[in-house]
């Protein structure tokens, strides 16, 4: 399946890693890139993408921010890039890729799916909400923002696909040369306490905090040290006057924006993380690359950042507070404790933040979009074993009925019901182009009596997906179509 993606910005800020992320992994896919309208400033996110590997071209007329201007020449652009080869797939992060995108699929035949991800926890504006009740997939890095989506535009759950951002586990882990090299380079003794933040130094990322909470420490015999690692247009009186008039120049080491190894290698020095005010990027990519190096996190409550850090094993919640954030870092056995929190840590970055697996879940979710579009179940041809109609949500419920009926995914028709036009026609149809002969179903206002009937005469066996009890006659339906044909 080809996948394009449409990303408008140059800078590598927000979304732009988790993008190359998701190229990178799916076998067969393209970046069409934002124009960088600064001669004398390089296109970092283009030059990522050649040191990935990562197929990729450079728009002129594609930009980050939306312009009507501007719009109608960045279509003819990708069209001219997609004609030839049109994908199955457009995927789109920005609402100005989003845009262009719809454009794009009123002007191209066959049609792709459009997949939009929402890297933000803006409001839902009208033009944006417009935009998602109109493509076949939307995605979220988190539940929370999922929830978030569905509410804002009141759809049922389930109807927003999350998937988790991904991070290099193989890159971001530590060992002891590692944070060896990164102690050396930052000046710490083997002593030393270290705590961590990659941040940008903005005023809303709460800094003043840190320096309170460091100045009540100054006198602390063997007080731990915070390494910042970030740089900002305002870190001058934001960070570096505040840190020389409190005194604390040997307590908070400030080495700046650090790239490449050396950004690993700083990671790998510290002994535990903080976070407390995300930035651009909603999926907070920073706490899940220290997580995945192996270090517990100390967090703040604002989402999603407790949708990261479960206290108490993979570090702690903390309000935003002087007194709180002191009293947190300096209790008794913190070294061993926060060893601890890192152990675990890396194991759930193992388990949901795995680059690949997040790729391998877009793909099939990808699949899911373009099989409910309309034409395509008449136009499927597989062996598939089972055919799925299930919400792209709860593509987790699905994936462990997998599992309990030693299924694989590969053997499974799967779409996704919202963005059907004619949901129990497109199921009868991937019944008749398939080798299937179960069912797997979720509850559907449109599923009836007419469609019970032709699955019991054709021997198909009904498996119901739920993630709420059976509350509806509706749902009981079901439930009894299940009975009837043998399966649950």
């Amino acid at each position: 399946m080809r996948i394009v993606h449409l990303f408008g910005n140059w800078k590598w800020t927000g979304p732009a890693e988790p993008v190359l992320h998701l190229a990178e992994e799916q076998s067969d896919s393209h970046v069409l890139l934002g124009h960088c309208p600064h001669a004398d400033l390089e296109h970092i996110v283009a030059r990522h993408a050649r040191e990935r590997g990562v197929p990729h071209t450079v728009l002129r007329h594609l930009r980050k921010h939306r312009n009507p201007l501007r719009t109608p020449r960045a279509t003819a652009e990708v069209l001219t890039h997609l004609q030839p080869h049109p994908p199955e797939v457009l995927h789109v992060h920005l609402d100005s890729d989003h845009v262009v995108a719809r454009h794009v699929c009123r002007r191209i035949r066959p049609t792709p799916a459009v997949i939009r991800t929402v890297h933000d926890r803006q409001p839902l504006s009208r033009s944006r909400k417009r935009l998602l009740v109109e493509c076949q997939l939307v995605v979220a890095p988190s539940p929370a923002l999922a929830a978030k989506i569905e509410q804002d535009l009141g759809w049922p759950a389930g109807s927003v696909a999350v998937v988790e951002t991904g991070v290099d586990l193989e890159r971001f882990q530590s060992d002891d040369a590692r944070a060896q090299r990164g102690r050396l380079n930052l000046g710490l003794d083997p002593d030393d306490f270290a705590w961590g933040i990659v941040a940008r130094v903005q005023p809303h990322r709460r800094y003043e905090l840190l320096v309170e909470a460091w100045s009540q420490m100054k006198n602390v015999p063997n007080a731990p040290k915070l390494v910042v690692l970030g740089r900002g247009t305002h870190e001058e009186e934001l960070l570096h006057e505040p840190v020389r008039k409190a005194g604390l120049e040997s307590l908070v080491l400030r080495p700046g924006y650090q790239e490449g190894e050396a950004y690993v290698d700083a990671l790998a020095a510290c002994d535990a993380a903080l976070f407390l005010v995300p930035g651009s990027d909603v999926s907070c990519r920073a706490v899940r690359e220290w997580m995945a190096m192996g270090k517990g996190v100390l967090g703040s409550h604002r989402p999603p950042i407790p949708e990261l850090i479960e206290p108490g094993q993979t570090g702690q919640l903390v309000a935003e507070e002087t007194a709180a954030i002191a009293e947190a870092l300096v209790q008794d056995g913190a070294r061993e404790q926060w060893r601890q929190f890192g152990v675990q840590a890396r194991r759930t970055a193992e388990e949901r933040f795995d680059k690949t697996r997040a790729a391998r879940r877009m793909e099939r979710l990808a699949s899911m979009a373009v099989l409910a579009q309309a034409g395509r179940a008449s136009r499927h041809l597989g062996n598939e074993q089972v055919v799925a109609a299930v919400s792209p949500g709860h593509l987790s419920l699905l994936e462990q009925w997998a599992n309990q009926n030693d299924r694989s995914l590969e053997d499974i028709a799967a779409f996704a019901p919202r963005s059907s036009r004619d949901v129990g026609y497109d199921l009868m149809t991937l019944l008749l182009r398939t080798n299937a002969q179960q069912v797997v179903l979720e509850p559907h206002p449109e599923w009836d009596a007419p469609l019970l009937d032709e699955l019991r005469e054709r021997g198909i066996a009904v498996h119901v997906l739920r993630s709420t009890p059976a509350e509806s006659p509706q749902d009981r339906w079901l439930d009894n179509l299940a009975r009837a044909t043998g399966a649950g």
